[in-house]
């Protein structure tokens, strides 16, 4: 096309030139050919006074001094002619006029309005191009479709209906939009329309129900993308994910879905990425459609996120419900959001529970340092009697030692007369025959302390002298 034109270009400029010669008059006639284009700002013109009008399809040749001077026509196959692709030719006005584009156009004649505007369009009284009797506008005005029932209301045949034969139908006595296309406010009637469903992002839009009822589901909208503004203005709407959602590709260059982002554990979801995009990769979209945690993680307070459930004693928390042992009573996060053990329990050997200390002798217990409170001479030992490593535990006392009163202590067992004690079973034991008497271990009944000693073992006790 741009090499047709320079060719053109030249064509006109060698013809002004000689005729500039041969006249006498050194001016130059330049005419610009447009051909395949809509643009009308870019027509023919002519200026040179000795250059004999022309006449829509009349003769004209570039070489015989006799170019199209007509406003917006061009010389073609030798006729004087108009674009067709952005004028229609009125021999009676021997004029060039432009067509169309929509309802509201200025127009002189009906067939600038007719030639578009799907054949039934007008120049009305005010100049202006609207649609015919029986037609009505389409959203944008760039169509004048037949029928004048619009989605939903009461029609006895096909063409009574607005977007017939394309677009809409009549089924069970009303009005409907054919498949493929969806209703939509119609902005200057107030109707319903139909417009194409769009199921691609980036498809042009006047209405949300276009990508909505198309794959691109619920979440789409139909709106002007911030980054289009620039370059399309204000005006071209096109289906898009909004910014709470996500866009998949269904069928690669065909289709396309948007999912609503999870803002928290709970929200409704149709795949695991709705959730794990915004809470992380601990949740999980469950088969009843909800966002959940995963079962190594827990709900955080806010339902924001999913934190790691099981926290051993002295690691990092957030709130009491991650840490191990029984939350809020035997475990708890502390204001260093560390787990720790609630007073009254202490931790297990590996940290992954916390147990409650123990106060009296013979209660069970898993760990020492459960029964530390009772004393420093205990520990917590397998039942007298039972196999090691069989039995359960319970704190006891340690050898050499027995229960005091109450079983809240461990007193050392007497090794020898005059120990210090504090009850008579410190002696017993050893003694036999003794008491604690005046804070000491004594013999009593008249036993006297016998020292024995035989074959390198020896013995203490109290005894009573033979008779």
């Amino acid at each position: 096309m741009y090499f047709n034109k320079v060719l053109h270009l030249l064509a006109v400029i060698n013809l002004s030139v000689q005729n500039a010669y041969v006249q006498g008059t050194p001016t130059i006639d330049y005419q610009f050919e447009d051909f395949g284009t809509n643009d009308t700002s870019a027509r023919s013109f002519a200026t040179d006074s000795n250059i004999a009008q022309s006449k829509l399809g009349g003769p004209c040749s570039y070489y015989e001094n006799r170019p199209c001077t007509i406003y917006g026509a061009y010389c073609r196959n030798e006729i004087c002619t108009c674009n067709p692709y952005s004028d229609i030719t009125d021999l009676s006005r021997n004029e060039c006029l432009p067509k169309a584009n929509k309802t509201g156009d200025p127009c002189e004649v009906d067939l600038q309005c007719s030639s578009t505007l799907s054949g039934n369009g007008k120049c009305g009284p005010k100049k202006v191009c609207i649609c015919t009797e029986g037609s009505n506008p389409n959203d944008d005005g760039t169509e004048c479709l037949m029928g004048d029932k619009f989605s939903g209301e009461v029609c006895s045949n096909s063409m009574d209906c607005f977007g017939y034969p394309d677009k809409s139908e009549c089924l069970n006595g009303a009005c409907q939009c054919k498949s493929g296309f969806v209703t939509s406010s119609n902005s200057s009637e107030s109707k319903l329309g139909c417009l194409p469903i769009i199921d691609r992002t980036g498809g042009e839009c006047m209405n949300k129900n276009q990508c909505q009822k198309g794959t691109l589901g619920k979440w789409s909208d139909c709106a002007v993308p911030e980054y289009y503004r620039r370059y399309y203005g204000p005006n071209r709407k096109e289906c898009i994910c909004p910014e709470d959602t996500y866009e998949r590709s269904l069928v690669y260059g065909e289709s396309d879905i948007c999912y609503k982002i999870a803002n928290r554990i709970g929200d409704s979801c149709e795949e695991s990425y709705q959730c794990r995009y915004n809470l992380g990769k601990d949740s999980d979209c469950s088969p009843d459609g909800e966002c959940v945690c995963l079962g190594n993680s827990i709900p955080s307070e806010d339902g924001m996120s999913c934190l790691p459930s099981g926290v051993l004693i002295g690691n990092p928390c957030q709130f009491p419900e991650q840490c191990v042992g029984k939350p809020n009573i035997s475990s708890d996060c502390s204001e260093n959001e560390i787990c720790l053990c609630k007073e009254g329990f202490v931790q297990n050997a590996n940290m992954s529970d916390c147990v409650p200390i123990r106060k009296k002798v013979g209660e069970t217990c898993v760990v020492p340092w459960q029964c530390d409170n009772i004393g420093n001479n205990i520990g917590c030992s397998e039942r007298s009697g039972v196999k090691k490593g069989t039995g359960e535990k319970i704190c006891r006392c340690k050898h050499g030692y027995i229960s005091g009163p109450g079983k809240n202590n461990c007193l050392k067992k007497a090794t020898d007369i005059q120990d210090s004690c504090s009850i008579d079973a410190q002696c017993i034991p050893l003694l036999k025959l003794s008491r604690c008497i005046r804070g000491r271990c004594q013999c009593v009944n008249g036993a006297e302390f016998r020292y024995k000693a035989a074959y390198g073992t020896s013995t203490k006790e109290c005894v009573l002298e033979s008779v």
